[in-house]
């Protein structure tokens, strides 16, 4: 969700930055850790933005949408980065942004809105959840009570993984305003 909106506006990530730290502290030990959640909806694809640019496979099976090799921003030797994310690459360098490829669940039952939901609950796919991961997290270790909410959900939608529960979120469905 919050992607596009950083993409949009690369300056607003490295505010979003300092503005933490100046409340968490000038001390390095002082600052406590934030968890910053992108959850893309609608046409993302996956393999055009975590990029199996080592894989032979990837080119074979996408000749015209692939990225080039050598303008996938590199990860690993294997996986990278689609080039309109290079704003994220100084959080990669600083070893404060890593990415989870692949993340599915046992026996998939290939329904795009059921997976959306076991995504957004932590659930198996024999059970249905009313609460997000998130939020069951924030009921079991709450954040300290100067905090305003557990989480900011930026475009429009439900507050999936925070949906339900107790979690105190922060809904900005325009970001710009």
């Amino acid at each position: 969700i919050a992607l596009p909106f950083v993409l949009l506006r690369p300056n607003w990530l490295p505010q979003f930055w300092a503005a933490h730290a100046s409340l968490a502290g000038a001390g390095a030990h002082d600052r406590e850790r934030l968890l910053l959640l992108v959850e893309l909806h609608g046409g993302n694809d996956g393999l055009n933005t975590l990029i199996p640019y080592d894989d032979a496979t990837y080119y074979q099976a996408r000749p015209q949408v692939a990225i080039p090799r050598d303008q996938v921003l590199q990860l690993t030797p294997k996986f990278g980065l689609h080039p309109a994310l290079s704003a994220l690459m100084p959080l990669w360098d600083r070893e404060e942004l890593a990415c989870l490829h692949g993340v599915g669940y046992p026996k998939p039952n290939r329904s795009h809105f059921r997976s959306i939901e076991i995504w957004e609950t932590g659930s198996d796919s024999e059970r249905v959840l009313d609460t997000g991961w998130l939020s069951r997290v924030f009921e079991q270790h709450p954040l300290p009570a100067r905090f305003t909410a557990e989480g900011v959900v930026l475009g429009k939608g439900d507050a999936g993984p925070l949906s339900g529960g107790t979690a105190r979120t922060i809904a900005l469905h325009d970001p710009g305003q």
